[in-house]
């Protein structure tokens, strides 16, 4: 057994190696909460677009009442009967619009509700600490195949708005608080996208009876 000599001052710990250690210490508190701080920005950064759009959306409503109004009214009391005729058919073909474009955007709302349970299932897998992360890789590629494939992903920004989820989204709801609601970041895109689709029907029917003033 080595005697414990006193009188040898105690070998100092290199500058060094006491940041390395320090940083070890810390870096399992720094990361959870760098992680929360990212997410949380980006959810901030959604909500202040979805704020924006709804502030588009309903100019864009009123725009395309106004025009839809205005294209079915009559032209006034010198108007001819084959005039009058010609008012009666715009009024069906305005009417025709609204129907269409109502029924494209119906679809995609389906569309874009089909993304839910898979955005569940993901979450659920990736806040279940006993199941690892690779079980959630077919779920993530299944997601962002979707989102791709769709042919207003660049009008939505479905894949982008998609993989900015997948990489921030690390919200693990508490059983004993929130019910165990998982995902945060997923949820605000969902409502962002759904005014994203309403505002391009109102837009929709704006340019189409735009086109049909000029005919």
């Amino acid at each position: 057994m080595e005697e414990n000599n006193l009188n040898i001052p105690p070998t100092e710990e290199p500058i060094a190696r006491r940041i390395s250690r320090i940083a070890s210490q810390l870096m399992p508190l720094l990361l959870p909460a760098s992680t929360f701080f990212i997410g949380w920005l980006a959810e901030r950064r959604v909500s202040i677009q979805l704020s924006q759009l709804s502030e588009k959306q309903e100019q864009h409503k009123k725009e395309a009442e106004t025009q839809v109004n205005n294209a079915a009214a009559p032209r006034g009391p010198l108007e001819q009967t084959s005039d009058r005729m010609t008012s009666f058919q715009r009024k069906l073909a305005i009417e025709d619009i609204q129907r269409q474009e109502e029924l494209v955007t119906e679809r995609m709302m389906l569309e874009l509700d089909d993304l839910r349970p898979l955005l569940k299932e993901r979450q659920q897998i990736f806040c279940n600490m006993f199941t690892s992360r690779e079980n959630r890789f077919p779920v993530e590629k299944e997601l962002k195949d979707l989102t791709y494939s769709k042919s207003y992903d660049k009008e939505l920004g479905l894949y982008k708005g998609m993989q900015d989820i997948l990489r921030n989204d690390k919200h693990c709801g508490d059983v004993n608080h929130d019910g165990g609601k998982q995902g945060c970041l997923m949820w605000v895109y969902m409502d962002f996208w759904k005014a994203q689709i309403q505002l391009m029907k109102y837009k929709n029917i704006c340019d189409r009876v735009k086109k049909l003033d000029e005919t």
